[in-house]
């Protein structure tokens, strides 16, 4: 069973140029997962997405501008991480419920270990705690 402790917090390498920087990731091994699938979420006004756990994929969260608070539960500890930096990136295995509230104007990318599956997801939280529990 997964723990807080397999979070693993990591920053991208970052190029700065004359008005313009780009972060790069050339070797995915700096990423503790395959990377199926991607996408991004840009939300124009302060929301709160995830609120979800995933029973096999892995997600590595990655800061693109804004601030993003990261809420990470065991079902019995939360940790909470606050993405900041462009290019600071926090990876997220399965079983852990994870909550991302967004400043306005704020852009994540999400790099995924598997492809969509909706029985992959476990959404109601009553639910994730009995999963945790063994029942």
């Amino acid at each position: 069973m997964k723990t807080l402790d397999h979070i693993n917090a990591l920053q991208f390498q970052q190029v700065p140029g004359e008005g313009c920087s780009m972060w790069i990731l050339e070797d995915f091994n700096q990423v503790s997962h395959p990377v199926k699938r991607m996408f991004f979420i840009s939300p124009e006004s302060e929301t709160t997405r995830g609120d979800h756990a995933h029973l096999d994929c892995w997600q590595t969260l990655v800061c693109i501008k804004g601030k993003i608070l990261i809420t990470v539960d065991d079902g019995i500890e939360k940790r909470a991480i606050t993405l900041s930096t462009y290019g600071q990136a926090l990876t997220v295995p399965p079983e852990l419920w994870c909550r991302q509230d967004y400043s306005s104007n704020s852009s994540l990318l999400v790099l995924c270990s598997h492809l969509y599956n909706e029985k992959d997801y476990v959404r109601d939280y009553q639910s994730f705690l009995d999963f945790r529990a063994g029942k």
